[in-house]
């Protein structure tokens, strides 16, 4: 989450069913619209937010009683940008248009469409390195991720030449899986 969430403003905290194997936690992400929603239009918001996340969530933190609960476990902060809600808001153009969006990339998980819809001019690169590390630490072998970053990579526009990836992202996931 936290490599995904990177270049976004926020805050990771445990929850109190924290431990070693099972890692729960919650993350606060500030947001740029003081947003007046009632409950139905808070579930929808919250569930639109869900459905656009790259990871799994748990599906509870969609419930406004849940909003503030806080535990004094272990807190990071990371700073970035503001995360932007148009596209979440229930009823709006920019919600519409997400919808048909997703609709388009019924085909791709959450994770894949959020590195396919957060690349561009640039980083290309970086994006498929932060996807081919989120496969090794899911524990993907070598040869699967290699097939998954280019299954990927070829749904971009722009895409990189197989050559550039086998040179360059592909030699860090190698050494990535020779660590112990």
């Amino acid at each position: 989450a936290k490599l995904l969430l990177k270049d976004y403003k926020a805050l990771y905290y445990t929850t109190k069913r924290h431990t070693q194997q099972d890692n729960r936690f919650r993350i606060m992400l500030p947001i740029n619209y003081e947003l007046q929603l009632d409950a139905k239009e808070y579930k929808e918001f919250m569930q639109n937010v869900i459905e656009g996340l790259p990871f799994e969530v748990d599906e509870s933190c969609s419930h406004r009683c849940k909003k503030w609960l806080t535990h004094p476990g272990h807190y990071e902060y990371t700073d970035g940008e503001v995360f932007d809600v148009l596209p979440y808001i229930p009823k709006t153009s920019k919600n519409e248009e997400r919808k048909k969006l997703l609709d388009d990339q019924q085909s791709l998980d959450n994770l894949e469409r959020w590195v396919l819809n957060n690349t561009g001019d640039g980083n290309r690169n970086n994006m498929l390195l932060k996807y081919a590390m989120i496969l090794v630490d899911g524990g993907f072998a070598l040869d699967v991720v290699r097939t998954k970053l280019l299954d990927l990579n070829d749904k971009l526009p722009g895409k990189l030449e197989h050559s550039e990836i086998d040179g360059s992202i592909m030699i860090t996931v190698a050494k990535r899986l020779q660590k112990p």
